[in-house]
């Protein structure tokens, strides 16, 4: 169960069952009986059941969510069948999140998985609130600006993602989010030089809690790169920023089969290993979200492929 505090959302911790000890026994400790707790009480909304979103969710079901609720009104086209491993052979024409409803629950029976057809377009602000985090996939901007509105009224966790041929990127809006980071404990003057020490010895670390806080995506997309007081920060931005900008903005409506193979190969479809990065990712910051253990990503995650790169780009008004 959810609780607010200001725009800050922390999550009930009940204790978990002996089968589930068992079965997330590496999990826990990896990040702690107490991560795994919040993560047990996450409801989880996913939009669009294409390859990104497929790989979200099975992150996500492996991780051990409470809930995940797989929202997706298109049907099943030829173009999944090299992305998104949940749909089943012969399925085409058939709801995406219906049909991979089978296949996502075989990998953790203790998550609750279900499908439902609702455009996105039509979320009202309180189906939203039934949820904790909200994962939008496949979406245009405007889409998304709206849903990004709808959580923080509510204070749901917002992250949105996509994937175009070897691009893609990943956006967190946590509002303001409190979590809790291991640091490095300095040595004390006159100890035993680290080099000189056992290297069986464990270096010693303490638990600080910090708060970050994050920007909605209307105001990250509002950034006005002519201006002034932008110049300098333009130089260090990454360029895949503006190349899923210059993307997103000019497919609507292309007639992709006029653009050339060089263009499409490169940046339409989703390619399989762009979605594993991407949703992982993702995944990951939902995970980091919930269980409020260790520093989020804010507030864009920038990826590409084809020179097998990685960025983190914070963009504020």
């Amino acid at each position: 169960m959810k609780t607010q505090l200001g725009s800050m959302v922390t999550f009930e911790s009940g204790d978990i069952t002996e089968e589930e000890a068992a079965l997330y026994d590496r999990q826990i400790r990896l990040w702690g009986l107490d991560a795994q707790k919040r993560l047990r009480s996450a409801r989880v909304l996913l939009i669009h059941m294409g390859g990104l979103g497929a790989e979200v969710a099975k992150n996500l079901i492996l991780a051990g969510v409470k809930s995940l609720t797989m929202l997706d009104p298109n049907p099943v086209t030829s173009s999944e069948a090299s992305c998104q491993f949940f749909v089943p052979a012969g399925q085409i024409g058939a709801n995406r999140a219906e049909v991979s409803v089978e296949r996502a629950q075989r990998l953790n029976p203790m998550v609750s998985v279900t499908a439902e057809k609702t455009p996105s377009t039509e979320l009202t602000e309180e189906q939203v609130a039934r949820y904790d985090v909200l994962v939008a996939t496949g979406c245009p901007d405007s889409e998304l600006t709206r849903l990004n509105a709808l959580c923080r009224r509510r204070g749901v966790l917002f992250l949105a993602g996509d994937v175009y041929g070897f691009y893609g990127f990943m956006f967190a809006d946590l509002g303001r989010h409190e979590f809790a980071e291991e640091v490095p404990v300095l040595a004390r003057p006159g100890g035993e030089p680290a080099q000189k020490r056992p290297r069986t010895e464990q270096p010693e670390s303490r638990t600080v809690k910090r708060t970050l806080q994050f920007t909605p995506l209307e105001d990250a997309l509002g950034v006005d790169w002519n201006a002034e007081d932008r110049r300098k920060t333009l130089r260090r931005t990454s360029d895949v920023y503006f190349i899923m900008r210059a993307l997103r903005d000019s497919l609507k409506g292309l007639p992709t089969d006029k653009v050339g193979d060089a263009f499409t190969s490169r940046c339409l479809g989703e390619l399989s290993p762009a979605c594993a990065v991407v949703g992982g990712v993702l995944a990951q910051e939902v995970i980091k979200a919930v269980s409020q253990k260790d520093k989020p990503l804010s507030n864009f995650f920038l990826f590409d492929g084809y020179n097998s790169e990685g960025v983190v780009e914070t963009i504020a008004a």
